[in-house]
């Protein structure tokens, strides 16, 4: 039997489908964080650390199941300009929340394949950090994907 990583299976099956979404295009879909955080949004699948289990059954065929949580975060960051400040807040909270509904109904839907079969996958912790800067408001939406996976 060949060992793989079904989190790695699964982040980079995630980010291929998110990429094929057509209401992502033109949003950058990253694995890790990139070198030039100050782009106007994005979406990083790989924020911290994998936190993850592998439990074997007792009994019967040694079936191995994985289930794992994978963090990541969308940025989005809104120019204020002339628009008024709350505005410019209520637009950048509802662009992160727009893209977070893309990768809830990806996982939902059409969830990566990993293993022998994908049993279940979700979006969860989800956390939004809004900040201030110079001109502008910026949004960080950070969230869980969790999947469970049958892998033998």
């Amino acid at each position: 039997m060949s060992v793989s990583s079904t989190a790695a299976a699964f982040v980079v099956s995630l980010r291929t489908k998110l990429q094929a979404r057509s209401a992502l295009s033109g949003v950058n879909i990253y694995l890790v964080a990139p070198i030039d955080t100050d782009q106007t949004e994005f979406i990083l699948l790989l924020r911290g650390r994998i936190v993850g289990s592998q439990d074997w059954a007792a009994l019967g065929r040694l079936r191995r199941e994985d289930e794992y949580s994978i963090p990541g975060v969308i940025r989005v960051r809104q120019t204020i300009g002339a628009a008024d400040e709350q505005t410019v807040f209520q637009a950048a909270m509802d662009r992160a929340a727009t893209l977070l509904d893309e990768v809830v109904l990806q996982v939902r839907d059409s969830p990566p394949a990993v293993g022998d079969q994908t049993i279940e996958a979700h979006v969860a912790q989800i956390v939004y950090v809004p900040m201030v800067e110079p001109e502008a408001w910026l949004v960080d939406c950070e969230f869980n994907v969790t999947y469970r996976a049958r892998v033998s």
